[in-house]
This record gives structure tokens, C-alpha cells and sequence, in this order.
């Protein structure tokens, strides 16, 4: 390579804060986080303000809400730094989307491509603002050790795709780094059968290992750490539509969908 090219190159993969001192680009990461923090936070309240109104006058259905919601997502996707890569079709309404579960991102990174609504642990419905904007978007909630919150959550997810709209499930029941998946637990893989729900794996996977969030680790420290870098990127994948059947069949051939996906590299964008 001739000199003027590499010198080229290396200007372009530059980024300014490697010109800065250790305290400078902290600084500017942290202005960083802050400002998408505050867009984070500017989004979600236009996003709730528009539900209430729409409730007022009576147009607050499940479906408008969720289209509503996808817009949310995709302005995050673009304000925030996320760069999203989709393989695979996004599935028609009405389908059960069970995906791995890596952060509280994979949630926006679902829901720009897909409008729909989740099922969330019920800790998340007693977070400060996120919970309500959760209940606004018709979010289901589920406490995992309780079986008569189990079967409430089923029935209200059977009853929310009998409206004709979408439902993500994380069936692992927590976050993993990686590699691969934790095992499918099966409830919804019974109630997709029972009900004659068709059945969409999705796979979800991160450039850096550092952007899942797992463990004791905070909502705070991790967003302002993540969200702090220019950019991350994530790789969502739509698998084929899983027509209803038994339901550890639909289980087994979602969780192997999801698990060979995971091992393809995903691409720093």
C-alpha cells in the first residue's frame, strides 16, 4: 500500500476522542450518555403523552398502540447509536416471537422492526417511568415463580393475539452473555399450541460481548457505560414461522433455530 493510502485509511478509521487525553474523551463520553439519557427519557414521555391522548378519545387499541411503540423504537435506534442489523423477515401480526434474551436493548432492537408488545418480569413493571410506559404499551407482566401470575400472563398474551397483535416472549427467564442460549423454559410453547399460534425464533447477538447486560449489574451503570461509546452494534434474526403443533416439538425447534443462529459472527457495522 502506498504511503498517501495508508495514511488515508488510518485517518479514517480514526475517531477524535483517540486524539484526546484519558479525562477528555471521559468527559465526552459521559456528555454522550447524558444527552441519550435525556433523548431516551424526551422519546418515551412524547410516546406516553400520545397513548393517554389517544385514550381520552377512545383510539387507544392494541394494535395502534404497538404501531406507535415501533416508532418509539426506531427514533431510539437512530438517536442512540444502535446499529441494527436484521437478517430474515420480520413475521405478519398475530405470531409469538421467542427470542434470547442479552440486555434491555434487544427490546428496543425487536420492537423497531416489529410492532408488538412483551412479556416482562414483574420487577420491571415497578421500575420508576419505565414500568408505566411498559403498562402503556400493553406490556405483560409476570412474576416467573408464581404459578397464578404464569397463567394470568398466558391468558392475557392469548388475549392480546387474538386482537391480531405480535408478542415477544424471553423464554430463557433472565440475560446471558453468551455463547449460545439458556434453555427454553415451556410455558408459552403450550399456550402457542393450545391456541394455534404460529411460532417465530428470533436470534439476538451483540459485536461486543460488554453490551449484554447480565448479572448484579445496574440499569444506570450500564446504560451510561454503553451508551457513553459512539456506537454499538446488534444482529437480530428472524427465523421461519413454526406452524402450531406439540408443544415441546414447536420448543425443541425454536430454542435449535435460535442456538445455530447465535454462532454465526456478528458484524461490527
Amino acid at each position: 500500500m502506498a504511503p498517501t493510502q495508508a495514511h488515508a485509511q488510518i485517518e479514517c478509521e480514526s475517531t477524535p476522542e483517540q486524539f484526546l487525553s484519558a479525562e477528555e474523551g471521559s468527559f465526552i463520553r459521559s456528555c454522550r450518555a447524558v444527552a441519550r439519557m435525556f433523548l431516551f427519557l424526551f422519546l418515551t414521555l412524547a410516546y406516553a403523552a400520545w397513548v393517554v391522548c389517544l385514550s381520552l378519545v377512545g383510539k387507544a387499541d392494541s394494535r395502534h398502540v404497538a404501531r406507535l411503540a415501533q416508532r418509539w423504537a426506531a427514533r431510539l435506534i437512530e438517536g442512540m447509536g444502535i446499529r441494527l442489523e436484521v437478517e430474515g423477515v420480520p413475521p405478519p401480526d398475530g405470531a409469538l416471537l421467542v427470542a434470547n434474551h442479552r440486555s434491555y436493548i434487544d427490546i428496543v432492537a425487536v420492537l423497531s422492526q416489529v410492532p408488538c408488545t412483551m412479556l416482562a418480569k414483574a420487577e420491571v413493571g415497578r421500575w420508576p417511568f419505565i414500568g408505566w410506559a411498559a403498562r402503556l404499551g400493553n406490556t405483560v407482566f409476570v412474576s416467573r415463580d408464581d404459578r397464578t401470575s404464569r397463567k394470568l400472563a398466558r391468558a392475557s398474551i392469548a388475549e392480546l393475539m387474538r386482537q391480531g397483535l405480535s408478542t415477544v416472549v424471553f423464554p430463557e427467564g433472565t440475560t446471558s452473555a453468551g455463547p449460545g442460549c439458556l434453555p427454553f423454559r415451556p410455558g408459552v410453547f403450550h399456550l402457542a399450541a393450545e391456541n394455534g399460534i404460529p411460532v417465530v425464533p428470533v436470534a439476538i447477538e451483540y459485536a461486543d460481548p460488554e453490551d449484554c447486560w447480565v448479572g448484579d449489574d445496574t440499569f444506570i451503570r450500564h446504560f451510561f457505560d454503553r451508551f457513553g461509546r459512539r456506537s454499538l452494534s446488534v444482529r437480530v434474526g428472524f427465523g421461519p414461522v413454526l406452524r402450531p403443533s406439540e408443544a415441546t416439538i414447536l420448543k425443541e425447534s425454536a430454542e435449535r433455530w435460535v442456538a445455530e443462529n447465535l454462532r454465526k459472527p456478528t458484524t461490527t457495522l
